[in-house]
């Protein structure tokens, strides 16, 4: 919620005149938008707080109370200060209106202060915040009696603490009025509130403060409300904290049966063992919920916590604990309140604890228990118990944490995603939500370091999945293969400390890979389980063990840089290039096909070794479609913590390689600081030929007005002339492209993928057209109309009963008001097997358009035979009468679709032709082969014989 500050406007109802009193103290300081501040104090009962109320001449604004602390009031109005007021005025008031406002006493009537033409201001400057916003703060300084100069230093503290200040800049025709914006800290964008103040530097100033809470993803909720179901972000929504209470409230209610519920449970009347199942589950995951919220400190009752069963659990979790149970009993808690899908057991390892850890099987029901008769110490009691487990995955956890929803799924995703994994871990963040560790580096010198040790879990530098040299043991998952491959911690470490790094440069030398894992968030609290004095107790052989790492060891971090320079880029050390991507948006896959065709981009280039960094033009972060991106190794970049491409480059810049940019729209702006910051190529991938489009529109029209594509032809040539490399989908427009530039050494086909999605669903099962496409894009919405008016009314004539499905997005609300039997609009597609898995026939009646075209390669991968127009067959490989029909009058679309439908010998033959493209002309290795070709042109990526990764 935001108590937010600002200044005047609009009139209330009527009221009686207000009278001439005055006994009180006060000051309206602020009065605008929807806000009104300042302070109200009664002398003769100070510690009393006055109800007050604002009026503008006889017109209520509003009332409340004079009881929020000033700081700028201690010592000169009251002692303690808590004598300010920031009431919200349900009416927009602008303070250039001819305003009397009046500060008087709910009930007495007695008028505090007075602000308006016959009243002088405040002799001292006012300083608003008046937004919150990915750019920062923003507000006015309101010159008072002593001038403002232009730069004047506005001041931001948060909770007390100076956090940032820029300077103010005059507003245009409004004398005395000065705006600024300053950015926000990042850490600060941690989803927790935070007290603001804004005051003026050098120089005395009313200052404003405002509460708000600043999430670490600024998107607006509308954005990215279809990623409310993925971990993470129905709590970005204002009313979250609502809707956890409610559910709260309600697992509590649903644990506690009802009276009709007893009388009901009877004998016989439900079978043995089910009557009451819901209800227990529910009331073991309340209870779980409870004791996370209470904490571990000072707790001394521990009611039974009940962990899930599985026959054949897929992952064994390894849990060492000494004493220290209130941590241990929360640790379980959060297992059971937090969802996966994974199954699992959970394996306690006792090293003869003497506390109320004797008791565990009694209070933690469901775990396996090994009590040791002698203490052991960490590592061979995780050496033991894996000799136990039974799952596909070990996880080794420490007992001083707390997990989060979907922690161990996103660990074994990261087995599944990618190639030869030996182990994964996860994010620790401590409890005060700051980072621990995003992986592990460990430098030139043998010393290791937690990554992002300290700083916000959602900064992009720390939110993308990479190979790291070692992954801290407190939340470590390993497969059971790579854990016996290597023979487990080894012995020489006993009893703790770097077996968990020992343990990754094992796994390295096998062959396989540690790998960072993000979105498996584990909160640690560090120091509980063994303390923090590495003079004494277990916690000295921090320091043995690092000895016998370092000369174990050194031939393999040897060249791993110089401890603490160039974090960035040490952190990153497995890939051979860094490619800044740089689009208007972050592809959202199934929306459109450039995001489809962005998606494999990037990961061709993965595959070839580059670690891209994406930026997107408008700084949005888009929910699970930024975290898709993220899951694949995709550092994403977004707001708060950069706002500008010029930013990036400017902090960055001498990191990358290689700029990809997408459009030339967002080309022509960012080419400039791309030369000023950096020595990178710029690789351009234009899309479309925006301008050849453009014509085509026009003489489809039958238009004679060709200045649009003329202004747009010279804009882009002017970017292409700028560039280091072109790639483009069509080998038409490459044609063209070389015709205005003079040179063909410089222009690429930019490859495509497909993946064969053909499940083999046959004609006899299929029915009808489908037509699918986005139709905020004009050529789309130009096809459909083409069809309808020309074509439709031909295959009715013949064919009344083969439908027309029209599928996508933003389609207009005119071609709702045509359907009827044979055309039916289906709107938006959740999945492409929605429109491709009942059709018969795809269209494609393209009147204009360049590039190639998502859709139709669609439905090559679905094995779909079409019927085009010359525009949509363009650059797909695809031939007339071999793997498609081509057509080009209304005429031939009506016969070619009625053919089509019908002729199962010419479907099947036209389907098997296009098939074959998915391997011969769109495999991931011959896209991959591809770009190769295009950075080594570039000079970048010379070595052919680097093997190909899949990410």
């Amino acid at each position: 919620m935001k108590l937010s500050a600002l200044m005047l406007g609009a009139l209330g109802r009527k009221r009686r005149s207000v009278p001439v009193v005055n006994t009180l103290k006060g000051s309206i300081d602020l009065c605008h938008g929807h806000s009104a501040s300042g302070w109200a104090i009664d002398n003769t009962v100070p510690e009393q707080a006055l109800h007050v109320r604002l009026m503008n001449g006889t017109s209520e604004l509003a009332e409340g109370f004079a009881d929020l602390y000033r700081s700028d009031l201690v010592g000169k109005v009251s002692a303690n200060g808590v004598h300010g007021f920031n009431l919200h005025l349900d009416s927009y008031v602008d303070t250039r209106l001819n305003l009397h406002l009046t500060l008087e006493e709910v009930g007495t009537g007695r008028v505090i202060a007075q602000l308006g033409a016959a009243t002088e201001p405040s002799k001292s400057a006012i300083v608003t915040i008046e937004e919150f916003s990915p750019a920062g703060i923003a507000g006015h300084v309101i010159q008072g009696s002593d001038p403002i100069s232009s730069g004047a230093v506005v001041c931001i503290y948060a909770d007390g603490a100076f956090v940032a200040s820029v300077g103010c800049q005059p507003v245009e025709a409004k004398e005395g009025f000065f705006s600024y914006t300053v950015a926000v800290p990042p850490n600060l964008h941690d989803g927790n509130p935070h007290v603001f103040e804004a005051t003026m530097a050098h120089q005395h100033s009313q200052c404003q403060w405002a509460v708000d809470i600043l999430p670490a993803i600024p998107t607006p909720w509308s954005v990215i409300q279809d990623s409310s179901r993925q971990v993470g972000y129905a709590g970005l929504s204002r009313r979250a904290a609502a809707r956890y209470e409610a559910l709260r409230l309600q697992l509590a209610r649903t644990s506690r049966p009802s009276t009709s519920d007893k009388l009901e449970k009877s004998p016989g009347k439900n079978s043995p063992g089910t009557a009451n199942w819901d209800s227990d589950q529910l009331g073991h995951i309340s209870l779980a919920h409870d004791v996370l919220v209470e904490g571990h400190e000072g707790r001394r009752c521990f009611p039974p916590l009940h962990l899930p069963v599985w026959d054949a659990p897929e992952v064994s979790i390894i849990i060492p604990v000494h004493n220290q149970f209130a941590l241990t009993y929360q640790c379980i808690a959060s297992l059971v309140l937090c969802s996966n899908e994974l199954s699992f057991e959970v394996i306690i390892v006792d090293d003869v604890s003497t506390d109320q850890t004797v008791d565990i099987k009694q209070i933690i029901m469901n775990a396996r228990v090994i009590r040791n008769s002698e203490n052991l110490g960490f590592l061979h009691n995780c050496n033991n118990a894996a000799h136990s487990a039974v799952g596909e995955y070990l996880v080794f956890l420490n007992n001083d944490t707390e997990v989060t929803a979907g922690w161990l799924d996103e660990l074994r995703d990261i087995f599944r995603r990618f190639h030869n994994v030996g182990a994964a871990g996860s994010a620790l963040v401590y409890a005060d939500g700051t980072l621990q560790d995003a992986g592990g580096i460990v430098w030139d010198s043998g010393v290791p370091w937690n990554v992002g040790h300290g700083k916000n879990p959602a900064d992009p530098a720390y939110r993308y999945v990479r190979d790291v040299d070692y992954l801290t043991g407190a939340a470590l998952m390993v497969s059971q293969s790579a854990w016996k491959q290597v023979g487990g911690f080894s012995e020489e470490f006993a009893p703790a400390y770097y077996e968990d790094t020992d343990l990754a440069f094992k796994l390295h030398a096998a062959g396989l890979r540690t790998m960072y894992c993000p979105h498996s968030t584990v909160i640690h609290f560090e120091g509980q389980s063994n303390g923090i004095s590495t003079d004494q107790g277990i916690k000295r052989f921090q320091l043995v063990n690092a000895n016998k790492f370092v000369e174990k060891w050194q031939h393999a971090f040897e060249g791993n840089g110089v401890e603490g320079e160039n974090l960035t880029l040490h952190q990153d050390r497995n890939c051979s290039l860094r490619v800044l991507m740089v689009d208007h948006a972050f592809p959202c896959i199934g929306q459109d096909a450039g995001s489809y065709a962005a998606v494999q981009e990037m990961r061709m280039m993965i595959a070839l070794g580059c670690k891209i960094t994406f930026v997107p033009h408008n700084f949005q972060h888009m929910g699970r479609h930024t975290e898709y991106l993220q899951r694949l190794g995709v550092e994403c970049i977004h707001a708060p913590f950069y706002t500008s491409v010029e930013q990036v480059l400017l902090q960055r810049g001498q990191d990358f390689d290689a700029v990809y940019v997408t459009r030339y729209d967002v080309a022509e702006r960012i080419i400039p600081h791309i030369r000023k910051y950096t020595s990178a190529k710029i690789l351009f991938n234009n899309a479309d030929l925006h301008f050849l489009r453009e014509l085509r529109a026009v003489i489809a029209k039958g238009e004679s007005d060709f200045s649009i594509p003329r202004q747009t032809r010279d804009r882009e040539v002017a970017v292409m002339e700028e560039v280091d490399a072109i790639l483009s989908y069509n080998e038409t427009e490459h044609t063209v492209i070389a015709s205005h530039l003079m040179q063909v050494d410089k222009i690429f086909t930019c490859p495509w993928v497909l993946e064969s999605k053909d499940r083999g669903i046959g004609f006899e099962k299929r029915s009808g057209v489908a037509f699918l496409g986005g139709f905020g894009h004009p050529p789309n919405r130009e096809a459909v109309e083409y069809y309808l008016d020309e074509v439709m009314p031909l295959i009715r004539k013949r064919r009344p009963d083969i439908k027309l499905h029209i599928w996508g997005s933003k389609i207009p609300d005119e071609f709702f008001q045509l359907v009827d039997d044979q055309v039916i609009v289906e709107g938006f597609a959740e999945s492409l097997d929605e429109v491709f898995e009942g059709c018969r026939v795809f269209i494609a009646p393209l009147q204009s358009g360049a590039g190639i075209k998502g859709k139709v390669l669609d439905s090559i991968a679905y094995g779909v035979p079409s019927v085009l127009s010359p525009i949509a067959a363009e650059a797909t490989g695809l031939v007339d009468n071999k793997s498609t029909l081509i057509a080009n009058t209304p005429e031939q679309w009506a016969e070619y679709v009625i053919q089509l439908h019908d002729d199962e010998v010419l479907w099947k033959g036209l389907a098997a032709e296009s098939g074959k493209l998915t391997h011969s002309r769109y495999g991931f290795e011959t896209g991959v082969c591809m770009m190769r070709m295009v950075f080594q042109s570039v000079g970048l990526l010379m070595d052919t014989a680097s093997e190909v990764r899949r990410a």
